[in-house]
């Protein structure tokens, strides 16, 4: 057992200053080597360099270009950390890059969708400027996945903004969402406009239900 004990001591000192040199050596390079070092390497290099690419003021473009075509979620992930601690250190880079997501997000899949949403939910002073501009956005899938960041949204205008969703909203199914948002945040405030959602989508079967639902849980929440 003592051999065991020494050789699994020996490994982990071997790991560590591996690991310390690998910091060290993305520390020194240069901005255009670590970006050469990411589009050659493996999803682990990749994901190394990612982090290392904060330290340069001015990757902010390459970060958001390198998100657009990364298909590991782990690197997508080191991409926006580094992103998000660039631009609170950097804050005169942060508005342009919450639009840069924003667009992102119109053609995100599913699993970057969900990292986008979450990275826009750590601004929450800075996106309620825009919050309102996505829920009246065309596109109603993006108005849908407004609903998702304002859920996520640590901001006193939620429960304003899902109450105008459920009063103003055109289609039903972005309205059921609200709905169920407000439920999950707990927002009695929507209580009065309830009985107006079945009014006027009456050709929506489910949403009797869905009102009924709620009334009960947020009054049930009193």
């Amino acid at each position: 057992m003592g051999l065991v004990k020494k050789k699994h001591a020996a490994d982990i000192t071997e790991m560590t200053s591996a690991k310390a040199e690998t910091i060290s050596a993305n520390t020194d390079a240069t901005y255009e080597q670590l970006l050469a070092d990411y589009r050659a390497g493996d999803a682990h290099g990749r994901r190394e360099k990612a982090r290392a690419l904060r330290q340069f003021p001015e990757a902010c473009d390459a970060l958001l270009e390198l998100l657009s075509a990364e298909d590991e979620s782990v690197v997508r992930d080191a991409l926006l950390n580094s992103l998000a601690s660039m631009v609170t250190q950097q804050p005169e880079y942060l508005q342009a890059s919450l639009e840069r997501v924003i667009e992102l997000l119109r053609q995100a899949n599913a699993s970057l969708r969900t990292q986008l949403v979450r990275f826009l939910a750590g601004f929450p002073d800075e996106m309620s400027e825009l919050v309102p501009q996505l829920l009246a956005d065309p596109n109603t899938n993006i108005r849908l996945y407004a609903l998702d960041i304002v859920q996520s949204l640590r901001h006193p205008d939620v429960p304003q903004w899902l109450k105008q969703v459920i009063e103003t909203e055109a289609e039903a199914n972005v309205v059921i969402s609200a709905i169920d948002r407000s439920v999950e945040a707990g927002c009695q405030e929507i209580l009065d406009v309830l009985p107006g959602v079945v009014e006027r989508f009456p050709d929506v079967e489910m949403l009797p239900f869905a009102v009924h639902m709620a009334t009960e849980r947020l009054e049930g929440a009193s």
